[in-house]
């Protein structure tokens, strides 16, 4: 796993190769070998010593849709998903593309994924408990594993306030009205490896306080089950005891730190 300061620094995992766009110093993307191999092969990527470059080569956003049917015919990605992100040079920069989600990972491009903590008070000077979402089997990516109440990714046609409000209906049934009390807490960026891909992801998080005797359901079937924890509980899912999503356990350990009694306050 990679973490944003050596990101920054330029130290790229060795597995990955990071390709560049014309007059940009930095990288748009990185790419697990195989796939540079296919994107090479069909004339979409150059080698430019241990990186790649994307030729000039007509629109961004054809030109990568034309990455995206190549790696879907070398069977390394799923089918078209029919949602659209927007695609950046930076976390904090404006989109100059977009992309199927479907290629969006495999092509390790900055994306925005909104976090909301649905968290339950317990009383005055008590640590709140909090809902986890366990990921439906279906899953495309880490099915079974426990995310934040809501965790989904930006599309290009909403910002992130407006997705937050979108995924908490779709994925726990909270209401529009509801979401009005929700709290921005945070926008940071983070880098990491999976097996899906090299992330590089700013995570945009909210809290938002619900009532006793709420109960979550889901919308689009995304989320298997969710399950009402105390924050001692979160600790040891942290320590090992619950298979927790990369990016949600990062913002569960800022819960924690924020709400949780004993806790040193912590970066993302």
């Amino acid at each position: 796993m990679t973490h944003k300061d050596e990101f920054r620094q330029g130290h790229w995992p060795v597995a990955f190769r990071p390709f560049f766009l014309a007059g940009h110093a930095a990288p748009l993307g990185f790419l697990p070998s195989r796939c540079a191999r296919v994107l090479m092969d069909g004339g979409l990527m150059m080698t430019d010593g241990a990186a790649l470059s994307m030729p000039h080569d007509g629109d961004l956003t054809e030109r990568l849709e034309r990455a995206r049917l190549l790696l879907l015919e070398a069977g390394l990605i799923g089918p078209r998903r029919g949602e659209m992100m927007p695609v950046r040079h930076r976390f904090d920069a404006e989109p100059i593309a977009i992309i199927d989600r479907s290629a969006m990972r495999i092509l390790g491009l900055w994306a925005t994924k909104v976090h909301v903590n649905g968290l339950v008070s317990t009383g005055a000077d008590q640590a709140p408990e909090i809902w986890l979402s366990l990921r439906a089997a279906h899953s495309t990516a880490f099915p079974g594993y426990f995310d934040t109440l809501v965790a989904g990714g930006q599309p290009h046609d909403l910002d992130a306030a407006t997705t937050a409000v979108k995924e908490a209906w779709e994925e726990a049934g909270v209401e529009a009205e509801l979401m009005k009390h929700a709290r921005h807490i945070s926008d940071e960026p983070v880098c990491y490896v999976s097996a899906q891909g090299f992330h590089q992801e700013l995570l945009s998080v909210y809290d938002l306080f619900l009532p006793r005797g709420w109960t979550p359901t889901c919308i689009d079937g995304e989320v298997e089950s969710n399950t009402l924890v105390t924050m001692q509980e979160l600790r040891s899912g942290l320590a090992g005891a619950l298979d927790i999503k990369f990016g949600s356990h990062l913002v569960c350990q800022n819960v924690v730190a924020r709400h949780g009694t004993g806790g040193a306050s912590v970066a993302l």
